[in-house]
This record gives structure tokens, C-alpha cells and sequence, in this order.
């Protein structure tokens, strides 16, 4: 509830309690462990309740390089427990020790094996084809506080503590974070005799001070507000518009850089310079909705990466000019950390091998990242990645310390001519009938050395020499995926064809073999969830390159997505679980890769869970997740849209996503209900997905922009109705945008309530009265 009065109380609270002594309840609260609720759900949280500081609707508030130093919690409690995959309960939805993983591997050499393919002539099928010991460094500890001294300085250490200036919350559950279709078994904590560090998330205060906000505007003429309003609430000002009326993305990207560049003080005192843009993409407006741009940068500090920091920017085309509606960000502008190093790449090399346990220190068994700035072990800090190839574990290295940590990347999924493959449209393989089903942008490659790629319907032409027959080789391989089966039979076909003949190339014609439908299954799925995106207009470079899907994997009950070397790995099936190459599966994982792509990293493990749910009911029209997935169980799928969840913030990832899952189901129900099949669909898949685009903190915050996305250029969002009432169904909050009016702090959407925040100020004065 953003209310200013809960604010003012709020804030009282914490300055009364800061004056102590503490009080008996003050020292129960402490001794629990009690996460704070999302920035968008907290009144007054990152900038907005410090209400003598300057804000332009839509972004930063204006904030000076502090003079105090920003408060930090002592050595015990300034770091929250990391929510990992690996020690997290299992969500409601799961079953029997059935887990998901979401690893990180690189490619395994292709290694051609017998598998039977069909060529068709002029009509005819001509014939079969064969185709081809550990050691851990110490911790630094974590500096404490220097004793706070005087009721005055306790007063304001207490209110810029309630008032959550400088705080960022749970920024990253990673770009190396578990985000898992379903929790791990609790306690693992070590793979092939490696002891796994926590998978890095970014604590709730650190050592140096950030700033991190939610802000919209909304377009459209404003209403004269009421006394109240006048008196406590934010003064309107109008929308703002980019100089310069950009009409394509990297015009938008280049005005967003000058606006920064010239209003340094509103964003923290971050230049341009220490920006990268990560994504600037135009959405055009589809079913009635207005073009919208999407811009995300991360910061960069001496030129390296910060992880888990981002700024981003929602600009919505209102009367033909590019209009900022919405800004997020998590920042860290007062960083100062080494990033030369002094390591050198041999050291460093060392280090990491002896970190994952291996025998010899090559780097032929490890693939480089690069240097990031993150905070490992208590402290900010330059740390060279080193992802290995045998293990899937990523061996981060402190370049000035030495200091090494070990985390597991995988973001697991528990459970886990023309063209043709014969392959499972729709379902697991064990229930389904295999079906011919074009091999869109699949590649031929032709014996005169050159390529050539199929269309969407795998319809193909190659260029021959005269007369001369050309030798054509097709593999599972196209523009948006490439099969590496780990059983070594990757389905080749190789065929001599004359000039104007007309050819059918057939993979796995005839049969029910598992392997091959797999393999089939992957190709399709990938490639079709990417057209299905592009023809919603949602284009990332990133994601426009062939993608590595693993399949047959000899495993059980799992598929996984794997950040920094993209890619999507599918399990063979079992007594327990289906072959998890299929739909709904694929649908999953690849949405963990559309967030991953969208954001350089996975912002929100419960947001990231959703999105792979969205994208698996939007693509197959019903709500149900991972559909047969689990054997000799009822009910045999994982997740289901239409669920009853209510949100909280504190919750598993996977419950949580549960809400962002069922809130797309939901509207999704409602437009077609409103406005019929065709229509209603239109606008749903026009809603949801450019909203995942935008730097969303957590499903709170992607519901915002759903919001935003629905506003039209009078500040109206016609489907208003809709989108609150899905939301409702999971417990959260929405309110309806005011023309002309900047939103509340964290947007228009809460899904905490009032005594959360006045019970969060609470504790937070509680601890540092205990602890001072």
C-alpha cells in the first residue's frame, strides 16, 4: 500500500525504536530470519520516499554521491541467505524426488552414426540412407559498521535504513543462478566431489552504496488532483519525450545516452560511458496497441561488466513520438574495485582447476568468460569466470586475492527441396504419433562447398553446376538450432540429386525409435518457438544464431537451459519420466534463454520460471506444463495455469512463478472471453510477450508492464478490467493509471500489504538496535 501515511508511519517507527533502548519484541523479531519483500512492493523503497529529491516521471530520483556512508549491516546479517535451487524446499507441484536441473556445457563434437533417413524422387521413395582434490581459499570477512554514535546519528541510520535508500534487493538469482523448472533435492551441495559455493544473488546491502528505483509516467492529459493528493502525493509533470524524435531503436538507444549524458544527477551519477546496451528492440503494435521500445543497458565499471546491475527503459510511440513511460535500475555508481588484477592468466588458470578438481591445469578444459564484477564471499570484487567443459561447473577467480568459488551455472528443469522429420507435434514421445513435420531453417550444405537454408516450411532450392549432379548432406542444423545427440547418432542424410529434379528428404521415416523422434522433436520445437516469437514481434540478436539442444542425455526426470554457453539439454526417458524433448518442455527451457538473451543474465529465478510457462501455454493453447511428463503419477504434469497460488515475494522460485504463469493464463482466458478466439489471443500474446523485454525485478513488476504495455496514448489502458483480475486471482494488487499522472513508487502494481511494510520497517530498525 503506497500510501504516504504508511510511509510516515513507517518512518516514525524506525526513528522511535532507533532512540532504544531495544525493546523485548525488537530482540525476538531479530532472531528470525525475515527477507524484505520486493523493491515495487515496498512504499518509499529505492529513491521515491526521500521526498525533498528532485524525480522526472519515468526515471531516476536525483541522488548525490552520499556524504555519510550508506548504512551496512554488521558481518552477521548483512548478507541474505541465498535462495538456491540446490537447498530450496520443492514446490507445491512436485513430486516424488523428480528434479529439474539447467546446465552449463559447451559443445561436444559431432560424431556421425547409422541412422535411417528416406529420399524421395519426383514423388517416390527411392530408398534408405544411412547417415553418417579441492582447495578453498579463506573469506574475507565482511567490514562491520563503525559504532554509530550520538540518538541523531541512530535516528538517521534507522529512517535511510526503513526508507531503503541505497538498498537493492535480490538482483540476480544469477546469470549462473539455479532457476530450476523444479527445486533440486535440499542439501546437495556437491557435484562429481566438488564442493559448490552458493549460486551468486546479490545480498540486500552491500558495502557500497546503490541505487535502484521503479518509476512510470503515463501518458495523456492530467486530471486537477484533489487537496490530499496536492498535499501528499507527487506533483504531475508531463511525460518525457526524446529530443531529437527517433524513429528506429538505435535511435532511441542513442537519444536514451544523451538524456543520461546531460542528466547525470537523475540516474545516479552514472555517464553514458559506463553503460553497455545489452537489448534495444522495436515492438510494433499489435491489436490496437501502439509501437513500444524496449532498452537495456548494464554498467560497466573501468569497462568491465557489473553483474546483476541494469538500467532499463520502456518508450511507447504516444502521437507519433517516442515518449519514456517507464525506467528500472539497479546500480552501483560509487564502486571501487581493481579490475587490472594482479594475477596472471597461468595463475589464474591454476586456481580454477584446483578449485573443480582437476588433474591438470589445461585450458583446453575450461572456456575463458572473461572478467565481471560481482559480489562473491561478502564483498564486491574482479573475478575472471572460468566455465569448465567436463563438469558444467563455472570456477570464478578473485584477480587480485586468488580467492576462488565454485558454483553449478545449470538452470535446471526438473523433470526435466522440402524437409520432413517424422517426430511428436504435441505431447511426450511414449504418447504420441509420430507425424512428418517440416524442418524450418534447417541448413543443406552442397558438395560445391556452399550452404543454402530452408524456409519456415523447409522448403529449400540449391544452385546447380550445368548438368552435374550435386551431392547434398542435410543435418538437424539451421539458422536458430543445431542437434548434438549424446548417444552419438545424430541423424545425417546424404543424397546425389540432378538438376531439376524435385526431392523430399525425410528424417527417421518409419519406426517409433525414441532416439531419433528426440532428436527430430528438438530441431522442430526450437526453431518453431522461435518463429513463433519473431512473428510476434520479438527480435534479439542474441537468439537469431543457431542454438546447441542436447538430446538423449543419459539421465532421468530433467531438461536444463544453460546461461553463458547457451543451450537446451533434454533427458532420456525412464520408469519415472518421459523423454523430456518435447513441447512443452522445449517451450520451458527456451524461455529461460529468451529471458537470459533479453537481460544479459536472469534477473528473477520466480519471473524467469514464469516466462517459461507463458511461453509453453501461449504456444499450445492450454494451460497445462510438462503434459504426461511424470509415469505412474497423478496427476502426471508439473505445472498447471490454472492455479490458485497466492504470491509472496519470500517464496521457492518455482511456487512463485507460478503466479506469473497462471496470471498470463488467466488474462489470456478473459481477452477471448471478451473479444473472442482470434482477437482475444491477438492481444494476450501482444501483451505478455514484449513485456518480458523490459527490466522487470520480479512478476510484481512484469505485470506493471503488462499495464504499461496496455496504456494507450490517453493514458488509458483499455484491458484494464482484465489484467486486474488475473492478477487478483494470485493475490496481487493492481491499480488503475491516472492520465497524465506519474505512477506510484514500483509502478501500479503491489503485492504486499500494508502491515508488510510497516512489519518490514519494523525489523529492520529491530536489527540495528540489537546489533548497534
Amino acid at each position: 500500500m503506497n500510501h504516504p501515511l504508511v510511509k510516515t508511519f513507517s518512518t516514525l517507527l524506525a526513528a522511535t525504536l532507533a532512540l532504544g533502548p531495544t525493546p523485548v519484541w525488537a530482540q525476538a523479531v531479530v532472531g528470525r530470519s525475515v527477507a524484505a519483500p520486493a523493491v515495487s512492493a515496498i512504499p518509499g523503497a529505492a529513491g521515491a520516499a526521500i521526498s525533498g529529491l528532485s524525480a522526472r516521471p519515468g526515471l531516476a530520483p536525483t541522488l548525490a554521491a552520499p556524504a555519510l556512508t550508506s548504512p551496512v549491516l554488521p558481518s552477521a546479517l548483512s548478507a541474505v541467505p541465498t535462495v538456491s535451487a540446490l537447498s530450496a524446499a520443492p514446490a507445491a507441484a512436485a513430486v516424488n524426488g523428480v528434479s529439474e536441473a539447467h546446465a552449463g556445457s559447451v559443445g561436444l563434437s559431432v560424431v556421425a552414426a547409422e541412422a535411417p533417413a528416406n529420399v524421395v524422387r519426383n514423388g517416390q521413395v527411392t530408398g534408405s540412407l544411412t547417415a553418417a582434490p579441492e582447495t578453498v581459499g579463506a573469506r574475507a570477512p565482511i567490514k562491520e559498521d563503525a559504532p554509530t554514535r550520538g540518538p541523531l546519528a541512530r535516528v538517521f541510520k534507522a529512517v535511510t535504513s526503513s526508507l531503503s535508500f541505497g538498498r537493492l534487493d535480490r538482483m540476480f538469482e544469477g546469470r549462473g543462478a539455479a532457476t530450476s523448472f523444479r527445486p533440486e533435492d535440499e542439501g546437495r551441495q556437491q557435484t562429481d566431489g566438488v564442493r559448490l559455493d552458493p549460486t551468486p544473488a546479490q545480498p540486500r546491502r552491500t558495502e557500497v552504496p546503490g541505487v535502484s528505483w521503479d518509476k512510470v509516467q503515463m501518458p495523456g492529459a492530467a486530471k486537477r488532483p484533489n487537496l490530499l493528493a496536492r498535499v501528499f502525493g507527487a506533483k504531475s509533470i508531463a511525460p518525457l519525450e526524446l529530443a531529437g524524435a527517433p524513429s528506429d531503436a538505435a535511435g532511441v538507444e542513442a537519444a536514451l545516452r544523451r538524456l543520461v549524458a546531460e542528466e547525470r544527477g537523475e540516474f545516479g551519477g552514472i555517464s553514458p560511458a559506463q553503460l553497455r546496451t545489452v537489448m534495444a528492440t522495436k515492438v510494433v503494435g499489435q491489436a490496437g496497441l501502439s509501437d513500444t521500445y524496449y532498452v537495456n543497458f548494464i554498467q560497466l565499471h573501468n569497462g568491465v561488466e557489473v553483474e546483476g546491475t541494469f538500467l532499463g527503459f520502456t518508450v511507447k510511440v504516444v502521437a507519433g513520438k517516442p515518449v519514456v513511460i517507464g525506467s528500472s535500475a539497479n546500480l552501483y555508481p560509487w564502486l571501487n574495485v581493481d579490475t587490472f588484477g594482479r594475477l596472471d592468466d597461468r595463475a589464474i588458470l591454476e586456481r580454477a582447476a584446483v578449485r573443480l578438481g582437476h588433474p591438470t591445469a589445461s585450458a583446453e578444459d575450461f572456456n575463458d568468460q572473461g572478467v565481471r564484477v560481482m559480489h562473491l564471499g561478502g564483498q564486491w570484487r574482479a573475478a575472471r569466470l572460468m566455465l569448465s567443459k567436463a563438469k558444467t561447473l563455472m570456477a570464478a577467480v578473485d584477480i587480485n586475492t586468488g580467492e576462488t568459488f565454485a558454483w553449478d551455472i545449470r538452470h535446471k528443469l526438473t523433470v526435466s527441396g522440402d524437409a520432413q522429420g517424422r517426430g511428436i507435434a504435441d505431447g511426450p514421445i511414449e504418447q504420441g504419433v509420430p507425424t512428418p513435420m517440416a524442418l524450418g531453417h534447417v541448413e543443406i550444405k552442397a558438395s560445391n562447398g556452399k550452404s543454402y537454408f530452408a524456409d519456415a516450411e523447409g522448403k529449400f532450392k540449391v544452385e546447380g553446376e550445368g548438368e552435374a549432379p550435386v551431392q547434398l548432406t542435410v543435418k538437424l542444423s539451421g539458422r536458430f538450432a543445431y542437434v548434438e545427440d549424446q548417444e552419438h547418432k545424430d541423424l545425417v542424410v546424404t543424397v546425389t540429386a540432378k538438376p531439376g529434379e524435385e526431392l523430399r528428404v525425410v528424417f527417421n521415416p518409419e519406426g517409433k525409435e525414441e532416439n531419433f523422434l528426440a532428436q527430430v522433436n528438438a530441431y522442430v520445437h526450437t526453431t518453431s518457438i522461435h518463429e513463433f516469437l519473431t512473428n510476434n514481434g520479438i527480435h534479439i540478436a542474441a537468439l537469431d544464431k543457431p542454438m546447441l539442444v542436447k538430446t538423449n542425455i543419459d539421465d532421468e526426470c530433467n531438461a536444463y537451459y544453460t546461461p553463458y554457453s547457451p543451450s537446451l539439454n533434454f533427458f532420456k526417458s525412464s520408469s519415472r519420466c518421459a523423454n523430456s524433448s518435447y513441447n512443452d518442455v522445449s517451450q520451458h527451457e527456451y524461455g529461460h534463454a529468451l529471458d537470459d538473451a533479453a537481460h544479459h543474465g536472469i534477473p528473477n529465478g520466480g519471473l524467469s520460471e514464469a516466462i517459461g510457462d507463458m511461453l509453453a501455454m501461449y504456444l499450445t493453447g492450454q494451460p497445462i506444463i510438462g503434459r504426461g511428463f511424470l509415469k505412474n503419477s497423478t496427476p502426471d504434469y508439473i505445472r498447471h495455469g490454472d492455479n490458485k497460488y497466492q504470491y509472496r515475494s519470500r517464496d521457492e522460485v518455482h511456487d512463485q512463478g507460478q503466479a506469473g504463469g497462471g496470471f498470463a493464463w488467466k488474462l489470456r482466458k478473459a481477452l477471448i472471453a471478451a473479444l473472442g478466439e482470434i482477437e482475444g489471443k491477438a492481444v494476450a500474446q501482444a501483451l505478455i510477450l514484449p513485456a518480458i523485454l523490459a527490466s522487470n525485478r520480479d512478476i510484481p513488476a512484469f505485470i506493471n508492464s503488462v499495464l504499461m504495455r496496455d496504456v494507450n496514448d490517453q493514458g488509458v489502458a483499455p484491458h484494464f478490467e482484465q489484467i486486474k483480475a488475473a492478477a487478483a486471482a494470485h493475490g496481487i494488487k493492481v491499480a488503475a493509471p491516472r492520465a497524465g499522472q506519474p505512477g506510484p513508487t514500483g509502478g501500479y502494481v503491489e503485492a504486499e500489504g500494508w502491515w508488510d511494510n510497516i512489519t518490514s520497517a519494523w525489523t529492520s530498525a529491530a536489527q540495528y538496535m540489537v546489533h548497534r
